[in-house]
């Protein structure tokens, strides 16, 4: 539904319409899923310096740090390493709650601080 390509044309990004956003290289490799379930992708960017990538929908913008593509795809990981990986990028943490009826619940950690573009 959407593409776009960095200034240097080394960087390819995609989006379709369940907002999910592909960014990979533009060789044809292997790319790294952002997944964001914010509907239909209308429209995507990189910035200049191809460290951010912005994906619009109908009613929002989601900003986005480009993932380190010369590694492997986060979902390619084992199990751990994902974990630790995805901990390091929200604050968004579940834990567990005995008077859940679930037994867990969602708590929002202090958020990680972006100083710098974390590091995927």
């Amino acid at each position: 539904m959407a593409v776009a390509i960095s200034a240097a044309g080394d960087l390819v990004a995609t989006g379709d319409q369940d907002g999910t956003v592909r960014v990979g290289r533009s060789d044809g490799s292997e790319p790294h899923l952002l997944i964001g379930g914010g509907g239909l992708v209308y429209d995507l960017a990189f910035s200049p310096d191809a460290r951010w990538l912005a994906a619009t929908s109908a009613d929002e913008v989601r900003l986005w740090p480009v993932p380190d593509v010369s590694r492997p795809p986060l979902y390619t990981l084992p199990r751990e390493q994902l974990l630790g990986k995805l901990a390091a990028l929200t604050n968004v943490r579940v834990v567990e709650d005995a008077a859940s009826s679930t037994g867990y619940r969602v708590d929002l950690a202090p958020f990680p601080d972006w100083r710098d573009v974390p590091t995927w």
